[in-house]
């Protein structure tokens, strides 16, 4: 058996562009605008300007999220609905496709904008025929990875060994948290010891307790809390 993850490239500027939806108060040239920015962000992720490439990213996906915000200026709520009915009608799509047409696939998950099957490694050339007519249908850009093993809390939430050795942490299980290739510090970097207690164990077969008892960082043992409302906190000193 392989697994294979299947994403939809810049699934949500994609099938605006692709499909022709634009926001209505701003007329067709909102495409034009549009496109340009998946361009440069193209462009961007060809260079390996990760931070540049990243900033193109947010600019074109948070279209779409406000394109729901009543106080935004791209507030069309009939842009949002194209685009989020369309695009999960069309995964659906090919879930179905592959489900019906390979036997002994095992659906692992479907979010937003992928897909993750384990399939028999002799239907491998049956997936990826399916998956380039669908591309073909759609004129979206499926990217691909392939995986050993996949360890899976739920669909946000899971760590994931490549084929090459390499590993893919999403959520609770990342250990460095990264945009652009550098720290994201705005992120909650709390208890860094659990997740690399969790990759010690799945990765390398080391137990839980060998890495929490050896581990010399106290920094990745701290965690950090928000207080609000009528939250207050005890201080205890051992």
């Amino acid at each position: 058996y392989i697994i294979i993850d299947a994403d939809v490239a810049s699934l949500y500027p994609n099938l605006a562009i692709t499909n022709g939806f634009w926001i209505q108060h701003l007329g067709k040239e909102f495409l034009e605008v549009y496109n340009e920015i998946i361009k440069l962000r193209i462009e961007a992720k060809q260079d390996g300007n990760t931070v540049l490439a990243d900033g193109f990213k947010l600019s074109a996906n948070s279209v779409y999220g406000k394109s729901n915000e009543m106080n935004s200026f791209l507030y069309d709520p009939e842009f949002t609905m194209c685009i989020t009915l369309n695009g999960q009608l069309l995964l659906s799509m090919l879930a179905e496709t592959l489900v019906n047409s390979i036997p002994g696939l095992e659906m692992i998950q479907v979010n937003t904008d992928g897909i993750t099957v384990k399939i028999p490694q002799i239907e491998e050339y049956t997936y990826y025929k399916i998956c380039k007519s669908w591309e073909a249908k759609t004129k979206l850009q499926l990217e691909y990875a392939e995986y050993n093993k996949m360890i899976i809390a739920d669909v946000n939430n899971y760590m994931a060994v490549k084929t090459d050795g390499k590993c893919k942490y999403k959520g609770r299980f990342e250990i460095d948290k990264v945009v652009g290739g550098e720290a994201a510090y705005h992120k909650d970097n709390s208890f860094r010891i659990v997740p690399i207690a969790l990759s010690n164990y799945f990765v390398k077969g080391v137990p839980l307790e060998h890495t929490i008892s050896k581990h010399t960082d106290i920094y990745d043992f701290c965690g950090r809390q928000k207080f609000k409302g009528q939250d207050y906190g005890v201080i205890h000193k051992v």
